[in-house]
């Protein structure tokens, strides 16, 4: 009689123990799910969503550099994109790149976007010309606007002190009598690498049908495609982040973590019954045997 009782309770704990495995089975399915789930639309979506996260990053910097000009700017990154195919996103972060150069130099918005415009276009150029990278070369200019000169000598530009100082005669902003000022520094420059890429302005729109001009649209093109696409999918990667913070919040992981240890818990005590009911079972077998 005692070894049925024993079998039934063996029969029951077995049941219990198996029942509880397979809900921890079943939960480490659906957390390897959702995590699988969750791998797959962050491959996917994203990469589309982080370029459309750039630009908008892009475009917040473009209007307060521009201030009450970004307007007009941006009609003309719109024009510039059209004529040329390049990426209207990467102008306007050319455009507010060297734009946030010369307004912490002194120069006032309007004039620092004037500056800023026409370096953008001849950046363009320069870089069709030189086949180089259209914003490597907007760097090197930005670079050399600010006194390092070696940064244009590989597109035939050289800058130094003496140059700068004739040219600011000629431009009548300087005087040989005196040192320049930063400011006709900076427009020494400038004017200096215009002289100095005459052979290059235009180059972009005269060349444009050219294997490498249409590879850079092409690749500009897909970028643009990439930056509206996660436009459209930036609700949806805005709620995955939103339901990312609420398991990420401490007061949930310490909820669910309880609820594992209470699971985990019950386990052990599970275990230990099945075990010393085992330990019976063959105990109450030898001395039925006898």
């Amino acid at each position: 009689k005692q070894l049925k009782i024993f079998n039934k309770e063996g029969i029951v704990t077995f049941e219990r123990n198996r029942n509880l495995s397979g809900s921890f089975s079943v939960l480490r399915s659906k957390l390897l799910l959702v995590s699988f789930a969750t791998g797959i639309v962050a491959k996917t979506i994203g990469k589309y969503v982080k370029v459309a996260g750039d630009a908008e990053e892009i475009t917040n910097k473009f209007n307060v550099v521009f201030g009450a000009s970004s307007k007009k700017a941006h009609e003309f990154a719109e024009a510039l994109s059209n004529a040329t195919g390049r990426s209207s996103t990467k102008l306007k972060q050319m455009l507010a790149s060297l734009q946030d150069t010369f307004v912490p130099l002194g120069f006032a918005r309007e004039e620092s976007a004037k500056l800023a415009k026409s370096l953008s276009r001849l950046s363009l150029d320069v870089a069709s010309f030189n086949n180089a990278a259209d914003v490597d070369v907007m760097k090197a200019f930005q670079s050399a606007i600010v006194g390092n000169h070696e940064a244009v000598r590989s597109f035939g530009i050289v800058l130094t002190e003496a140059a700068l100082k004739q040219k600011a005669v000629s431009m009548g902003i300087g005087s040989s009598n005196r040192e320049l000022t930063a400011q006709e520094k900076v427009l020494a420059r400038v004017k200096i690498i215009y002289d100095s890429t005459k052979d290059a302005q235009g180059d972009l729109i005269n060349t444009q049908d050219s294997y490498t001009n249409q590879l850079k649209s092409f690749n500009d093109q897909i970028f643009e495609l990439q930056r509206t696409i996660g436009e459209k999918l930036m609700p949806i990667a805005t709620q995955f982040l939103a339901l990312g913070a609420r398991f990420a919040d401490t007061q949930h992981i310490v909820s669910f973590t309880v609820v594992l240890g209470a699971l985990a818990s019950m386990y052990v005590r599970a275990a230990v019954k099945a075990e010393a009911l085992t330990f019976a079972m063959i105990k109450q077998n030898k001395v039925a045997k006898r």
